[in-house]
């Protein structure tokens, strides 16, 4: 859960969980890991990607979940992650493997050495 600040943004507030996520299991995130050097995702981004369907925004001043995603008002709005489902992805996931991770639109897996899927990364 996030209290949005001034300044915040949806992918800010979720990378910073998902940092805390990996660095509660001893797995160091860097600041950058988000952003690509190469054209490609980086494993990290499709992560994200993947987990925008996990973000609840509660709105405190109406009470209510807010529909509106890209709109977060400071001090208003309170960002809640269901992470229960991506740590069943990710739970046994070691730090070298979160480049081979891949997102096919719906779906966040790791697929198996030697695959299609894992060449292609």
């Amino acid at each position: 859960m996030h209290v949005v600040q001034p300044g915040d943004n949806l992918w800010f507030i979720h990378f910073e969980v998902l940092r805390e996520y990996f660095g509660s299991r001893g797995i160091q995130v860097s600041r950058q890991a988000d952003q690509s050097t190469t054209g490609r995702s980086t494993g990290v981004a499709r992560i994200l990607k993947y987990a925008e369907s996990m973000v609840h925004i509660y709105n405190v001043k109406t009470k209510q979940l807010d529909k509106n995603l890209d709109f977060l008002e400071p001090n208003q709005k309170v960002v809640v992650f269901n992470l229960t489902r991506l740590d069943m992805i990710l739970g046994s996931i070691k730090a070298n493997q979160i480049d081979r991770i891949v997102y096919d639109g719906r779906d966040l897996f790791l697929p198996a050495a030697g695959s299609a899927a894992a060449k292609k990364q």
